[in-house]
């Protein structure tokens, strides 16, 4: 029996024609993976800040991305308060989590993040990289 395979792409994203950052990530969420990047940088407040079209050629994925009015934002604009659950039910949370991840976790290669109420897991997302995880969740 042959494990499932990981698939990466190399995924490029461009801010008003010019190249902003490039990654080796799973091909899956990419709207969410550049309005967490552009959030994070502080080039928008929410996903209503930009046009994204996605295109693919041989080489990368292309995330080009169209500033509605380019600005710098201040953290404040961004910031969200953490909750972070108590240690018993962070570890139910975790566990949640993992009762519902593709099979690929099994033999490695494959990262989790999720978004919790606090009480159930409401988001999450998957990806090669961890830190791809995360922006995804985020810009969801």
């Amino acid at each position: 029996m042959t494990a499932p395979t990981v698939d990466e792409r190399a995924v490029l994203l461009t801010v008003n024609g010019g190249a902003m950052h490039e990654w080796r990530c799973t091909p899956t969420d990419l709207e969410a993976l550049a309005i967490a990047r552009l959030r994070i940088e502080g080039l928008i407040v929410s996903a209503d800040d930009v046009r994204l079209v996605i295109e693919e050629n041989a080489r990368a994925m292309i995330i080009a991305a169209r500033l509605i009015e380019p600005r710098v934002v201040r953290a404040s604009e961004t910031a969200t308060p953490l909750r972070i659950p108590d240690g018993e039910r962070f570890t139910e949370l975790f566990r949640e989590l993992f009762t519902t991840v593709d099979a690929r976790h099994e033999n490695g290669g494959m990262h989790a993040a999720a978004i919790t109420n606090g009480e159930h897991v409401v988001l999450q997302v998957e990806d090669v990289g961890r830190h791809n995880a995360i922006d995804k969740v985020v810009g969801m």
